[in-house]
């Protein structure tokens, strides 16, 4: 198994300290091609607000924007792997059905 394949499986068991490190790795790789978006927001303060809204209502998932074009992109998940993403989408499809995966041009 990869990393990303760990961190999806202890992802809804995240309840130590330990665990929730973990899953926030994915936020440190410096080879993330692909995201698992939220939502995207036209302003900085909207995107802190959508972010924390969701932190409010997840215990252990972490969030962050990227900036896409002029829009900030609210993001739950990132990985390398396209297949890493799309199994994360589908595992919370029913928390937030709004998810999409956004892969730069330069990925694809």
């Amino acid at each position: 198994l990869d990393d990303t394949s760990e961190l999806i499986e202890t992802h809804d068991n995240a309840t130590s300290q330990e665990q929730i490190e973990d899953i926030a790795d994915w936020r440190q790789k410096t080879d993330i091609h692909h995201w698992v978006v939220v939502g995207s927001y036209s302003t900085i303060d909207n995107a802190q607000r959508a972010i924390a809204d969701i932190e409010n209502k997840q215990l252990g998932l972490f969030v962050t924007h990227i900036k896409l074009g002029s829009m900030f992109a609210v993001v739950i998940f990132g990985d390398h792997e396209l297949e890493s993403c799309e199994e994360f989408k589908h595992e919370h499809g029913d928390e937030f059905p709004q998810l999409w995966i956004h892969t730069p041009k330069r990925y694809k």
